[in-house]
């Protein structure tokens, strides 16, 4: 199984209940998080030595920024008498996973800050 299948089977695992019509989608956007995900792995890095958390990582970012484009949320609450709906918009589920996947590869990746001396 190649990395992106990997990546793609752990995606749906985390959205067991993903419409069909979405499922394209998801794995387009798996392909993308592969590939952004290893250009920034730093250079003595690579894919085998992370393996576990990368295919983890990948997943997560692919799910979060589906639940941005597809806007499929949570609902928050519901009541029955005088029927009442909230429905949360996914942002909050997207930064959780994205916080939770930066977290997983931190010691893998290169930061997006440097420091030099003069």
């Amino acid at each position: 199984m190649t990395l992106t299948e990997l990546v793609r089977e752990q995606a749906f695992a985390l959205v067991p209940e993903l419409p069909a019509e979405n499922q394209e989608m998801l794995k387009a956007v798996c392909s993308a998080a592969v590939v952004s995900l290893e250009n920034k792995l730093r250079s003595n890095v690579t894919v085998e030595d992370c393996h576990n958390q990368f295919v983890m990582a990948a997943s997560m970012y692919a799910v979060a920024a589906m639940s941005e484009i597809t806007e499929f949320g949570q609902l928050e609450q519901f009541t029955a008498g005088d029927l009442t709906v909230h429905k949360t918009n996914g942002e909050m589920a997207a930064n959780c996973l994205r916080a939770q996947a930066d977290m997983l590869m931190s010691p893998y990746v290169k930061t997006g800050v440097a420091f030099m001396g003069v």
